[in-house]
């Protein structure tokens, strides 16, 4: 079994919108995190369905960034400490009011704070000014360990 779940978000008729915002951002993620394999392959960080180890729940208190992009971090620091991550779909609805979308200055200015957060997230651990702990070993316990 894995350490972390990452729900990804099944969604019957994805609005274009959604599909446009959802691609570019996963794209600038992929593209200043280092590649596919920086997140662990996660392939939708900002669903909210995120099933976790003890162990695992630690990842959270290294986090720095806050705000929408934080979960990108979490993913980020669980793949440099080598966390076994899979993912499940999730049966998702649409709805109006999204909290995205009411945030200040919208799903535009909540796109733009995010993908500075990232941005600065990547160069802060780039460049030693972040650390990341490497104490825990992230292996998933299977039924043969004692």
């Amino acid at each position: 079994g894995a350490a972390i779940v990452a729900g990804v978000r099944q969604i019957s008729t994805p609005s274009i919108k959604r599909s446009i915002l959802s691609w570019g951002f996963r794209t600038a993620v992929t593209t200043v995190c280092g590649g596919r394999r920086s997140l662990s392959s996660v392939s939708d960080t900002q669903c909210g369905f995120k099933l976790m180890t003890l162990p695992a729940t630690s990842i959270y208190g290294q986090c720095r960034v806050r705000g929408w992009a934080h979960d990108v971090e979490f993913f980020y620091l669980a793949t440099l400490q080598k966390a076994c991550v899979s993912e499940t779909s999730v049966q998702w609805t649409e709805r109006d009011g999204s909290t995205l979308v009411e945030s200040a200055g919208g799903v535009v200015g909540a796109s733009l704070s995010m993908l500075y957060d990232v941005v600065r997230m990547r160069l802060a651990y780039l460049l030693g000014i972040w650390k990341v702990t490497t104490d825990n070993d992230w292996r998933a316990v299977s039924s043969n360990d004692n």
